[in-house]
């Protein structure tokens, strides 16, 4: 799905939305910074503001809900950019198109 991160849109996975909405489960987004890089001693954020309750439409539930799940996520890392890393291209750059003359 589609969702605004960090300004941008970004396609992530649709699949904690649909089971959330399905099942009525909670979805916390959670983070886990180091308190220091030499130590495993680590703080514990929990974001509980995600909703989950659905409406008659499913497709808006599930764009609303990871729209949701990502904003938690971009709030704990503008508080610990250091420490995050995705193993994808988030942004992937447009195609460029050859223009043969």
């Amino acid at each position: 799905v589609t969702v605004p991160f960090f300004g941008r849109e970004v396609d992530v996975p649709a699949g904690p939305a649909r089971i959330a909405r399905r099942s009525g489960a909670a979805v916390l987004p959670c983070a886990f910074p180091r308190r220091d890089p030499w130590h495993a001693d680590i703080d514990v954020h929990a974001d509980f503001s995600v909703d989950v309750i659905p409406t008659d439409d499913e497709e808006a539930d599930i764009r609303r809900i990871t729209a949701a799940i990502m904003a938690a996520h971009e709030r704990f890392i503008r508080h610990y950019p250091d420490q995050w890393y995705m193993f994808r291209d988030m942004w992937p750059a447009k195609e460029k198109t050859t223009v043969r003359q």
